[in-house]
């Protein structure tokens, strides 16, 4: 049978393309939605299933909504979870806020009257509506990555509080004496995901008796150009930061960039972390010490979580914070230093129950 990714494939675009292609998403140019579909044609696929199981009364679709399909893990995350929904015989709707709190309630309410059989939700935090809207749906709605506040559903994510605790205690054990952590813009700052990290990176130093005259945590963003801003930032405020911790790698990369271009050594006179574990992160060159994050595995088990539910009445009661994993390469260490093997973090209690297996 064709599948999504099959398209995909031979039109030299991403799975999450051919599904927004199919959509009629604004972001898929004319060029290239015209292209999957000539592709779609001589492959013989159709993209209508939503459609025609409506047509007959039910809906074999399942939504996703995510905050921006151009980042590297949302794409990911939607990837996987197609792949779990077509195995299954289902379609999945795609839907993006774009961090825009109206935009978001838009979407939810769109997915809703579409008649979609279950929703995954990556929500902006932005806005208690959406809360309200997905608890008055009469359908099973898990979240995603992160748990908004007042959201008492489904949830299954990563352990964001353990993921602080790893980045502090191993910026410490290279022997940085003044961690700082880049977080994410003002705006932002307030999305649970990041005062979770924040609230582990801290915690570990108040623990090792670090008492910074200032708080070491400095807005930045999550692009390489705030990265690059930020440390500027941190370098006039925070001459003595011998460590930083970044919200995600592409503002380490822009971090880096900065650090570069002052002559500051990464590795020796700078210790840097980002979280994502990106590929580019790897690159020789780049070698930057990063937290994995099982983005993959949090989709499939999301998509999966919904179908048993709705194909075998397994009850929709997860709560779920998978444990992060420290990827240490030379960023973190003076060149020709030996790397650590990957390290995983202890057990650590975590701010969920797990009553899913």
């Amino acid at each position: 049978m064709v599948t999504i990714r099959d398209i995909a494939r031979e039109a030299g675009v991403s799975d999450a393309t051919v599904s927004l292609s199919f959509s009629g998403h604004p972001r898929i140019s004319d060029k290239t939605r015209e292209k999957v579909k000539k592709v779609a044609v001589r492959l013989k696929y159709s993209p209508n299933i939503s459609a025609r199981a409506l047509r007959n009364g039910g809906s074999q679709a399942i939504g996703f909504l995510v905050n921006d399909i151009s980042n590297a893990f949302y794409a990911s995350m939607i990837q996987r979870a197609e792949s779990v929904a077509n195995e299954h015989g289902y379609q999945l709707i795609i839907a993006e806020s774009q961090w825009n709190a109206r935009k978001e309630t838009k979407a939810i309410e769109t997915l809703i009257s579409s008649r979609v059989r279950g929703l995954m939700v990556i929500l902006t935090e932005q806005d208690p509506k959406s809360v309200e809207l997905l608890e008055q749906a009469s359908i099973p709605v898990i979240a995603v990555d992160t748990r908004p506040p007042g959201y008492k559903g489904s949830f299954i994510g990563n352990d964001l509080v353990a993921t602080g605790r790893l980045a502090a205690r191993h910026l410490l054990e290279v022997g940085c004496q003044h961690p700082v952590f880049l977080t994410a813009s003002p705006s932002m700052k307030g999305f649970s995901a990041f005062v979770d990290l924040e609230k582990g990176f801290l915690e570990i130093l108040k623990a090792r008796s670090r008492k910074p005259a200032r708080p070491p945590v400095v807005p930045a963003g999550l692009t390489i150009e705030e990265g690059a801003a930020a440390f500027s930032k941190v370098w006039k405020d925070h001459p003595e930061a011998d460590g930083l911790l970044c919200v995600n790698d592409l503002c380490a990369l822009g971090a880096m960039r900065t650090a570069d271009s002052m002559g500051i050594q990464i590795g020796k006179d700078l210790k840097v972390m980002g979280i994502d574990n990106l590929a580019v992160s790897a690159l020789p060159r780049i070698s930057l010490t990063s937290i994995s994050q099982p983005y993959d595995r949090i989709a499939q088990t999301a998509a999966m979580l919904i179908i048993d539910h709705l194909e075998r009445q397994v009850p929709l009661d997860a709560r779920l914070a998978l444990l992060p994993e420290l990827i240490v390469r030379q960023s973190t260490r003076p060149a020709g230093t030996p790397i650590a093997k990957n390290l995983k973090p202890a057990p650590l209690p975590l701010s969920t129950s797990t009553k899913h297996p």
